[in-house]
């Protein structure tokens, strides 16, 4: 099999959306690294080549993002319809993670334990 481009991977991928597999008509799906090696026609799946990958889909509307093992292709309208973290929730989160931090520190400091050990006759001498 040819090695296949990212433009050319990203049109199958693309194609991929539409098509039913896997007992739906169409819509988002996984793919194995396995299988996408495969089908890109590689030996070796290099971060490049998904990057460009990535890049390609997403001007096809599409996002393609690396779960490890697979990756997911879903509509890019989708993903931007996300709730987004605000500055006021990172500060909350921050104050919480800082108090929770102050309040447990003295239970989890570490506790000096007086030296029981007689010191050694080469330290004697």
């Amino acid at each position: 099999m040819l090695k296949l481009e990212s433009a050319g991977m990203a049109k199958i991928l693309k194609k991929f959306f539409k098509r039913k597999f896997g007992g739906r008509g169409k819509g988002p799906y996984l793919i194995s690294r396995i299988l996408f090696r495969k089908l890109s026609g590689r030996n070796i799946l290099d971060d490049e080549f998904v990057r460009l990958v990535q890049q390609n889909i997403y001007e096809r509307g599409c996002t393609f993002i690396d779960l490890g093992d697979y990756f997911s292709v879903l509509k890019t309208p989708s993903t931007k319809s996300y709730r987004k973290v605000t500055k006021k929730v990172i500060a909350k989160e921050i104050e919480r993670i800082e108090s929770d931090n102050a309040r447990d520190k003295p239970a989890t400091a570490i506790k000096k334990t007086p030296k029981t050990a007689k010191k050694s006759t080469e330290d004697e001498e």
